[in-house]
């Protein structure tokens, strides 16, 4: 069974809104700030995604060498997205009527549907979303004297 409640908020997240709660919590283990490699057997956009995902996370400093397996996630959920849509777009959504004038959708707009559902997922965790960033909010750094 899960833990209960929503995730904790990363302390370096925390620190970046300028929240109280950083000071109380005690130390969390830092993962080198390293981009993981990209796996051989990525392949098509799976494969694509991978370096403007890595270029991207790496801008916004919320890389780390242990995120390899969320990225690889992440882009096998857009290349199944691509590939469904790009499907879609030949073949459309829905077949032919039944003779009872039932029309029915094909299977390859439920993988689309899921894949983007999955997609949202990973992309929350790594703050790619409106919604995520707009929970990020950075401090300015404090002025020396």
């Amino acid at each position: 069974m899960g833990e209960r409640g929503p995730a904790p908020t990363p302390t370096n997240i925390l620190h970046m809104r300028g929240s109280r709660i950083q000071g109380r919590r005690g130390v969390e283990p830092v993962p080198p700030s390293e981009t993981p490699p990209c796996p051989d057997w990525l392949d098509g956009e799976a494969r694509a995604e991978w370096p403007r995902l890595v270029e991207a996370l790496a801008g916004m400093g919320l890389l780390a060498s242990t995120d390899g397996a969320a990225m690889v996630g992440y882009c096998e959920a857009w290349g199944e997205y691509a590939d469904a849509v790009a499907t879609c777009k030949k073949r459309g959504k829905y077949g032919r009527p039944t003779p009872d004038a039932r029309v029915y959708q094909y299977p390859w707009v439920h993988v689309k549907n899921a894949a983007r559902a999955e997609l949202l997922k990973y992309a929350a965790q790594f703050g790619m979303t409106p919604s995520a960033r707009a929970r990020i909010q950075l401090q300015e750094p404090e002025a020396e004297d």
